[in-house]
Formats: C-alpha cells, sequence, structure tokens
C-alpha cells in the first residue's frame, strides 16, 4: 500500500511540474553607455573612463577623418568580465570617441553572455570570443580588442579611421 502511494504521489507531482520551459533568449541586448554602467560586471568602467587622459593631437586627428556616415563602432561585451578589454580597452576608447565628439548613435553596443548569441551585424562582423571591440570604416572592418596596453587607443582609432 505504501509502494502504491509513493506511485501516486510522485505521478501527481510530475504531472503538476512545468514541464515547458522557455527558450532562452540568445539575442544580444543592445544597450546604452548609460545603461551599461548599472549592469552588474562594469562597475570599474566609470573610474576607468574618468582616469583616462587620450592625447589630445590623436583626438584632433581623429575628428578630422572620421565621418558619421561611414564610420560606426561596434562593442560586444560580456557582463563580469574582468579582463583588459573590459576594464581598460573599452573605457579608453569610449573617452577617447567622447573627445573627438563621436555620435553615440555611430557607438553600437551589445551585452551577450556567449559568442553563439545572435546580433544584427552577423553578415559583416563574426564575434569568436567576449568581448571583442571594432571599427567599421567604409566596407572595412578592424577588431580592435587584442590592442596592448603599450599603444595608444587614439592612434589605433585613427589608424583604423585614415
Amino acid at each position: 500500500m505504501k509502494k502504491l502511494l509513493f506511485v501516486l504521489m510522485l505521478a501527481f507531482l510530475i504531472s503538476c511540474s512545468d514541464s515547458t520551459t522557455d527558450p532562452v533568449d540568445k539575442t544580444a541586448t543592445k544597450v546604452t553607455v548609460e545603461d551599461l554602467t548599472t549592469q552588474p560586471g562594469f562597475e570599474t568602467y566609470e573610474t576607468s573612463y574618468n582616469t583616462y587622459i587620450p592625447d589630445t593631437d590623436y583626438v584632433d586627428s581623429l575628428m578630422s577623418v572620421y565621418k558619421s556616415s561611414d564610420d560606426q563602432f561596434y562593442f560586444y561585451l560580456k557582463m563580469d568580465c574582468q579582463c583588459n578589454a573590459t576594464t581598460k580597452l573599452f573605457p579608453r576608447m569610449m573617452k577617447t570617441l567622447d573627445a573627438a565628439g563621436i555620435n553615440h548613435e555611430n557607438i553600437n553596443l551589445y551585452i551577450m553572455l556567449d559568442e553563439s548569441y545572435s546580433y544584427p551585424e552577423k553578415d559583416f562582423i563574426t564575434v569568436t570570443d567576449l568581448p571583442q571591440l571594432f571599427v567599421k570604416h567604409g566596407s572595412v572592418v578592424l577588431d580592435l580588442t587584442s590592442t596592448p596596453d603599450s599603444v595608444s587607443v587614439e592612434s589605433i582609432l585613427y589608424k583604423s579611421l585614415k
């Protein structure tokens, strides 16, 4: 009898459980810089941004080669990533782009949990690791993620748009 009661109770519990699960939305979330600074994992952004001082010569040069109709910036970021590209390179690039007066409409920020997420630029950008930082100048797309600390962000941005 105990066995039958156990089987019936188990059957009842199974029948009451939610057997349908919502599929995980694997679409990158487009965010603004303001949105990003409130996300967990980006606590260091404002400090890195505020303490970086871009080279004004390169900022002026960047302003002279930037074409708002041709140039776009794409940043694919992973929450809670404490790597160099997220904690140093990305805030430095944003500070430089802001100093050069680059319109934020030309800066595309996405949060993804992994590289398998879909994003609108898949036809011309391939995200293979997170984070990844790209600049698109006309039809040319350059991956700037591996920029070492010893190279100035301003010079890399300038050369990518030249």
